[in-house]
């Protein structure tokens, strides 16, 4: 995956029916439980129905799967100028310029826009600007260093919680 967007598209978010789906299953167990504010980590389609239901969200997490609310979003990983025979490369992404390649991943996050902005005009509701907006409604927690973060570029003054859980062992105590 060369960005963010891509990521999502693995995931299945650019099939229209299934996102329709997602997005209504989302809205029902939102409506079901009457919540007051959505904190979601990596969940773009309750992000979704909560942005139809007027639900405040906080998105959270690593810095990956919180992306900045501007466009086009950037790489999560530059191309190697030297790259080994074996290292991985997105199946569209040999043989192009850089230009080639940014026009590209523009025109995949404007599909998925725009795909978002057709459920949320099903409910009325006003369309993102752009994709990173739905993730950034409030400032997003940031559960990772500034050092691990791949937008962390982007993000002047954003706060840094560190990784804040602690790892169990199989009979679920704390380690040592």
């Amino acid at each position: 995956a060369e960005s963010f967007p891509d990521v999502l598209a693995r995931a299945g978010y650019t099939t229209q029916d299934a996102l329709t789906r997602l997005v209504a299953e989302w809205k029902a167990l939102l409506e079901r439980t009457r919540i007051d504010f959505l904190v979601a980590e990596h969940a773009p389609g309750a992000l979704l129905a909560a942005r139809i239901l007027r639900i405040p969200t906080l998105a959270m997490g690593t810095g990956f799967v919180v992306p900045p609310s501007y466009s086009p979003l950037p790489r999560l990983r530059q191309p190697d100028s030297n790259p080994r025979p074996d290292a991985y490369c997105t199946p569209d992404s040999d043989n192009r310029s850089d230009a080639e390649s940014r026009a590209s991943m523009t025109a995949r996050e404007q599909a998925m826009l725009r795909g978002f902005n057709d459920v949320l005009e099903k409910y009325a509701t006003a369309p993102l600007g752009k994709l990173g907006e739905l993730f950034n409604q409030n400032k997003p927690a940031l559960f990772t260093y500034a050092e691990l973060d791949p937008y962390r570029s982007d993000r002047p003054g954003a706060a840094y919680l560190g990784v804040t859980h602690r790892a169990r062992t199989a009979t679920g105590d704390a380690p040592d």
